[in-house]
C-alpha cells in the first residue's frame, strides 16, 4: 500500500508534467507563431495541436475528478482524514474552488474528447471555447492545494511551478524556427 507522501509526489509530478505540457502548447501556438505553422503545414500541425491540446484537458480534468478512483487531490485529502476545523473547512474550500475551475475542461473532456457525444461531434451543439486562460486558471486552482498538503504531510514540494525545462526550451526553439519559415515565400 502506498503511503500518503508517495501518493501526494507523484500527485505533484502530474501537476509539473501538466505544467510543461502547457508551456509547451504555449510556446508551439503562440499567436506569432500559428500562421508559419499554417503556412508551411496546416494539417499535420492542426493535429498536433488538437492531440496535444486534447492530452492537457484529459490530465487537467482526470487530476480535479470529484468522483474517480484515478489519482486526484480529493482522493488524496479524503485519505488523509483531515479532522474538523480550519485546516479542513480550508482545503474543502480550495477543492470546491478547483471544481469551478475544471468544470469547463471536464465539460470538453466528458462531451467531445472522452465520449465523442454525436450532438458535439457533429457541431449541432457548440462547446464553449477553451481558452489559455481556463487552463491556467484550472492549474492556479491546484496551487493551494499543493501547499495545503505540503502543510498537512509535512513536505515541500514547490506550488508555483514555472518548469523551464529542456522541452519547453525545445518546443520554444521549433516555434521561432516556424516563424522564420513563415517569413519565407512558399
Amino acid at each position: 500500500m502506498h503511503t500518503d507522501h508517495e501518493i501526494f509526489e507523484e500527485l505533484w509530478q502530474e501537476f509539473a508534467r501538466v505544467d510543461t505540457l502547457r508551456l509547451v502548447f504555449k510556446g508551439l501556438y503562440a499567436d506569432d507563431t500559428v500562421e508559419g505553422l499554417n503556412r508551411h503545414a496546416s494539417w499535420l500541425f492542426s493535429e498536433i495541436q488538437r492531440a496535444l491540446g486534447d492530452t492537457l484537458l484529459m490530465q487537467i480534468a482526470r487530476m480535479a475528478d470529484p468522483d474517480s478512483n484515478a489519482l486526484t487531490f480529493r482522493k488524496l485529502f479524503n485519505r488523509l482524514c483531515v479532522p474538523a476545523g480550519p485546516q479542513r473547512a480550508k482545503v474543502e474550500q480550495q477543492l470546491r474552488d478547483l471544481d469551478d475551475a475544471c468544470e469547463p475542461i471536464r465539460t470538453h473532456r466528458d462531451k467531445r474528447i472522452a465520449h465523442n457525444e454525436v450532438k458535439v461531434a457533429l457541431k449541432s451543439r457548440e462547446l464553449p471555447t477553451l481558452l489559455n486562460q481556463d487552463i491556467t486558471r484550472a492549474l492556479k486552482a491546484m496551487q493551494p492545494l499543493i501547499d495545503s498538503f505540503n502543510e498537512l504531510l509535512g513536505a515541500t514540494k514547490s506550488s508555483s511551478i514555472e518548469v523551464r525545462s529542456a522541452v519547453v526550451e525545445q518546443a520554444e526553439r521549433v516555434a521561432r524556427h516556424f516563424n522564420e519559415l513563415a517569413s519565407l515565400p512558399r
